[in-house]
């Protein structure tokens, strides 16, 4: 049994974008194209056996692999993707240094005396002016767009942040991560409709683990207690057949978090369900039918 939710991770594939290795040295290139193709076998659910026969990637080591694509890039926000298995790349922790805070207080300073600029890139990032007719603009655009609108509002190459060595690239990628985080309703609205419906059905807070994103992913096991009255076909010491009354039934239902549909149940009469019925559940839910 593989160690990574397939459903997820296809979702998330979706996302990572591919590199240009043409000019790499042929070593280099010719890991990555490895690497990266493990892992692809990964998510398209092939063997581990199959996987290291045309790669040469043990097992261990693809867990790794997927585990590197996952991590968050402090300066993007988002997933490295395939940039993960660049070789020899050291993932960054996500540490912010003195230079780091220095260019988010500038950058914080241009945006004051441009409040313009400001509407601009919270519009354009949550399209809140239909004037963007790109679906969910990524990072990388927006900040093209950015640059040309501190042009087009008369922001000269001497001045911020045309002086940095990335003209601020990164503290802009920054600065989208926290408008992320700071208005959730509007983020949320940005990802697909499968992501906005998880979103409303599994409500808002601090969670222990991540929203489920696909169907399936995670699942949650409920016992409803029934109070009624009814009869129960019992054999007595006897060896007869006789109904006895009987006052509850407990219902046991397995749900998928993420649609709330309903995968199986089993109903019991006993006094209070225990872990036969909870497994009778559990098999209901993933035989065909």
């Amino acid at each position: 049994m593989k160690s990574h939710n397939l459903s997820e991770l296809k979702e998330y594939r979706n996302y990572w974008s591919d590199l240009q290795i043409e000019f790499w040295e042929e070593a280099q290139k010719s890991t990555y194209i490895r690497r990266k193709k493990a892992v692809d076998m990964y998510i398209d659910n092939l063997s581990t056996a199959e996987i290291e026969s045309e790669t040469g990637i043990k097992s261990g080591n693809l867990t790794k692999l997927v585990s590197r694509c996952l991590k968050i890039d402090p300066d993007t926000g988002r997933q490295y993707g395939y940039a993960a298995l660049i070789p020899n790349r050291q993932l960054t922790t996500g540490t912010v240094n003195q230079e780091s805070t220095k260019n988010r207080a500038v950058f914080t300073k241009l945006l004051l005396e441009h409040p313009e600029l400001e509407q601009y890139i919270r519009n354009s990032y949550f399209n809140r002016n239909n004037k963007i007719l790109e679906n969910n603009i990524s990072n990388q655009n927006l900040y093209i767009r950015f640059i040309e609108e501190c042009k087009r509002i008369g922001i000269q190459d001497y001045e911020y942040p045309f002086t940095t060595d990335d003209k601020a690239r990164r503290t802009f990628y920054r600065y989208l991560k926290q408008l992320n985080n700071e208005n959730t309703n509007d983020a949320i609205r940005r990802e697909s409709s499968n992501a906005n419906q998880k979103y409303h059905s599994t409500g808002t807070g601090d969670r222990v683990r991540e929203y489920p994103l696909v169907p399936f992913s995670v699942v949650q096991i409920d016992g409803h207690r029934i109070d009624m009255l009814y009869g129960v076909e019992v054999i007595n010491k006897h060896g007869e057949s006789v109904m006895m009354p009987a006052t509850r039934a407990w219902l046991i239902a397995v749900i998928d978090v993420a649609t709330r549909v309903i995968l199986g149940y089993t109903i019991t009469s006993n006094e209070n369900y225990d872990h036969t019925d909870v497994l009778r559940a559990i098999r209901n839910s993933i035989i065909p039918r």
